[in-house]
């Protein structure tokens, strides 16, 4: 069978923008999701501010600085120098019609590297300042787990007849007479297999000021690039042999499975800055402050689809793989708001962290298709359908959290902790989908200026999702509780 150019076109102008306008795997809205996916970083600049979380916001005195508030800069007294690497264990679970699945998996990674030099200046050079320039990977995209369980209620062929009657019919489902139809339409064997992988590596460069000697300021350019890729094996599977010639209304169907293999490549390149200030009111309190600016990414995707269905007697009568393609669109994230707060007192650091974001004004923009077909407009229908679900579906969030630090006074070891909640950016979420974060870490002095910092954090959230399209018989929770440990080696000389 072949599809015609009509055809052709309105499935390749629907795949924009991660191919879930097809078999989308979240359960929310179509591609709200991937923007979702660069606002949420997971990483951290150093295994000492991985300890505190989102309470460094009240500390800002090393080269950390630089992403939180630039502005804390000017605390560093000489040239520093960091570098490090991560290690995390990634534990999912998926429940869905009452099954069950667990999947672990880990990845290292070199995580971060930088440094930043002070500097005075002034008419009496009384004025201290720092300049600094840092890498460290924001984002780890990294996330495999499964599903698995028996569905008596829906079938991604049934979704696949209803949506996409085309491919249906391309891969024997259904009939030339009616392919909207197929009599698989529930009580089916269900498992997929997904692999995300890739990242998002942060280039910084960062200075501060003194305005006085209790008031700084500071700003930061940040680069930011990296790449996604998504690939998930789904399959169901008839093994009660339910759907044969002999008991189907249609009969030239003999239904063992259906396999349905898709990708998404994606290259992602944004720039995105921040500004800062500092005070501190005499020697005990520190009060922080920064604004980060929307990035604008640029994403270029690339995408694959194959669908096919086999036979009791093994035949797999044409499969369909869909027309190459691509698209490039931009995404703009929304403005941050961070502050802080931190009380000093013989040797210990109480400090407090919140930001802000309203993730309602997340849009996507300048949406273009290029594939071996035409695009038919759908493109920017699919965009500006998509940035009106964001409006609606999403909401302000809020990151807070506290911590604290003891440096011993006879030995040169630092301990602290932290704890840390985001809410969800969704006006309506399931329960626990807040993300929390519970972490500690300590630091040794090794020699004069030498310091090894280490770190463990532990999160826990909930997300649902569904296999294909919106269908809520196809929805299920995945929990994700990813344990992440750091080590890092400054040296200020």
């Amino acid at each position: 069978m072949k599809i015609n150019k009509a055809i052709r076109n309105a499935v390749c102008g629907l795949t924009i923008l991660s191919f879930s306008a097809l078999f989308t795997n979240t359960a929310k809205a179509q591609f709200i999701e991937d923007a979702l996916r660069y606002t949420k970083p997971n990483g951290y600049p150093t295994a000492r501010s991985a300890a505190f979380g989102i309470s460094y916001m009240g500390v800002v005195d090393d080269i950390s600085a630089m992403y939180y508030n630039p502005a804390g800069l000017s605390l560093i007294p000489k040239t520093e120098f960091s570098i490090g690497m991560n290690f995390m264990m990634n534990k999912n679970e998926t429940l869905g019609f009452d099954q069950l699945t667990s999947f672990k998996s880990n990845k290292e990674n070199f995580n971060n590297i930088g440094i930043v030099s002070p500097f005075v200046y002034g008419e009496s050079q009384d004025k201290r300042g720092a300049i600094g320039v840092a890498y460290h990977l924001e984002n780890n995209f990294h996330q495999d787990y499964e599903t698995s369980w028996f569905n008596p209620k829906s079938t991604f062929s049934n979704y696949l007849a209803t949506n996409f009657p085309e491919i249906a019919y391309h891969v024997f489902l259904s009939p030339e007479t009616n392919k909207s139809e197929t009599p698989v339409r529930d009580s089916l064997s269900q498992s997929s297999s997904v692999i995300q992988s890739g990242g998002i590596h942060n280039i910084t460069g960062a200075a501060s000021f003194e305005v006085n000697p209790n008031f700084s300021i500071g700003f930061s350019i940040v680069g930011k690039w990296g790449s996604y890729q998504y690939d998930r094996i789904f399959t169901e599977s008839d093994k009660s042999d339910i759907y044969n010639e002999k008991k189907a209304d249609y009969s030239q169907l003999d239904f063992k499975s259906l396999q349905v293999n898709e990708g998404i490549r994606q290259d992602i390149s944004g720039i995105s800055g921040s500004l800062g200030i500092l005070g501190k009111v005499g020697k005990n309190v520190r009060i922080s402050a920064a604004i980060k600016f929307p990035t604008y990414y640029e994403i270029t995707e690339n995408y694959s689809l194959k669908v096919q269905s086999t036979w009791d007697n093994g035949d797999v009568p044409n499969p369909y793989t869909s027309p190459e393609g691509s698209v490039t669109y931009k995404v703009r994230t929304p403005f941050v708001y961070d502050a802080g707060l931190s009380f000093y007192a013989s040797g210990l650091v109480f400090t407090t962290g919140l930001e802000y974001t309203d993730a309602s004004q997340l849009e996507f923009t300048d949406a273009s298709l290029s594939t071996n077909t035409e695009d038919d407009g759908s493109s920017v229908a699919n965009m500006n359908a998509v940035n009106r679900l964001i409006v609606k579906e999403l909401v302000g969030q809020v990151t807070w959290g506290f911590g604290a630090e003891y440096s011993f006074p006879m030995i040169p070891v630092s301990v602290r902790a932290s704890y840390t909640s985001t809410t969800s950016p969704y006006h309506l979420d399931v329960s626990g989908a807040d993300r929390k974060t519970f972490a500690f870490g300590g630091g040794v002095g090794i020699a004069k200026g030498v310091r090894v910092d280490a770190s463990a954090r532990f999160s826990d959230y909930t997300e649902f999702r569904t296999l294909y399209g919106n269908d809520v018989n196809s929805r299920y929770s995945l929990t994700t509780n990813p344990v992440d440990l750091a080590i890092n080696l400054t040296v200020r000389f």
